[in-house]
């Protein structure tokens, strides 16, 4: 293709002619190369579909050319119109439903909208299954479904991962913006490393001389910190989930000490009752009894509330209460069973 000083519509027209067909890879980068060309591409390419005497190749071609410009200037306006205006004789091309596709992923974040461009994105690489724009385009649009449904299934997003790989593979790593589309999705599996890694190869891929250097450039950047406040939320999330579940074991185990509490209480008057039957020093011993069998009770419920730590303090109170058990036990079982009966 050579450049010529004021591109006539023939010479578009031939240049278009010549491009690969719509299905095979060449034929989206070469309308970008014949784009670069013009010096003004919607205008000459325009020209280019409304002359019907031109074969139906050269006119679909003139088109998705007019249609990559105002996408690329994000006027989304003129692109539907465009779409619209076009779509009963131009329909039938295979890719043509790409364009339905951005037509509703481009009406803002809509959930029944992006899932209707979700859908034509499907049709479309069920159709051209070979080209790496066509699946990253149904990559890009999941990832925007996935920024506004907090819901959407983790295999529609490894089905994405697996479409922008496809993607990335067919091109050869070299386009940045598969590798920004990546980024985005491995973010939303919570894959954040990954994600990171990705954005910084788009943006260490992005061509400094290309056109839209600076809006891509910045647009990475905006995904770079997005990946890295959703890292924050999630670590932020499970914390909180995590000190939930705490305050729940413990409100627990507040309600058993309540429990054990009362049937101290009840064992204390109890024996409290029992010993008034004895002589003194019977009654001593069984209150020495009781307090060693609370001071038991107290330190193993402790280890089970600490969560099985043991201190040494435990093993002190423990051993105390052993040991006024089995000193004042035995003789005072002998009175109690003797005043029971």
């Amino acid at each position: 293709m050579n450049p010529t000083n004021g591109n006539t519509e023939a010479v578009i027209a031939n240049w278009l002619n010549n491009l690969s067909e719509e299905t095979e890879i060449g034929f989206a980068t070469g309308i970008r190369d014949i784009s670069n060309q013009l010096n003004n591409p919607p205008s000459e390419f325009l020209a280019i579909v409304e002359n019907p005497s031109l074969s139906d190749k050269i006119r679909f071609s003139a088109l998705y050319g007019t249609l990559v410009f105002y996408w690329q200037k994000s006027d989304y306006i003129q692109y539907r119109t465009l779409v619209d205006k076009y779509e009963h004789i131009f329909g039938e091309h295979p890719l043509f439903i790409t364009f339905k596709a951005q037509y509703y992923g481009s009406l803002g974040y809509d959930e029944s909208k992006l899932t209707l461009a979700v859908d034509y994105a499907c049709q479309a690489v069920k159709k051209t299954p070979g080209l790496p724009n066509v699946l990253h385009l149904y990559a890009a649009l999941i990832a925007d479904l996935g920024d506004i449904v907090e819901t959407i299934q983790k295999n529609q997003l490894i089905e994405a991962e697996r479409m922008i790989n496809r993607a990335i593979a067919l091109d050869n790593g070299k386009y940045a913006k598969y590798f920004a589309t990546k980024a985005r999705i491995l973010c939303q599996l919570d894959r954040f490393k990954e994600a990171r890694q990705n954005i910084q190869k788009a943006i260490e891929l992005e061509p400094s001389d290309g056109i839209h250097y600076t809006l891509r450039l910045g647009d990475y950047q905006t995904i770079r910190s997005n990946i890295n406040l959703s890292e924050r939320t999630k670590q932020f999330h499970y914390q909180q989930e995590q000190s939930l579940k705490r305050l729940d074991e413990v409100s627990f185990k507040v309600v058993e000490l309540l429990g054990l509490l009362a049937a101290v209480i009840a064992f204390l008057v109890t024996g409290t009752e029992m010993a008034k039957g004895l002589e003194f020093h019977d009654a001593v011993r069984l209150m020495v009894v009781v307090g060693g069998t609370i001071l038991i009770i107290f330190s193993a419920y402790s280890l089970i509330f600490f969560g099985g730590r043991l201190r040494f303090i435990q093993i002190i109170v423990l051993i105390l209460g052993m040991l006024l058990v089995l000193t004042a036990g035995f003789s005072t079982f002998h009175k109690i069973i003797e005043l029971v009966h």
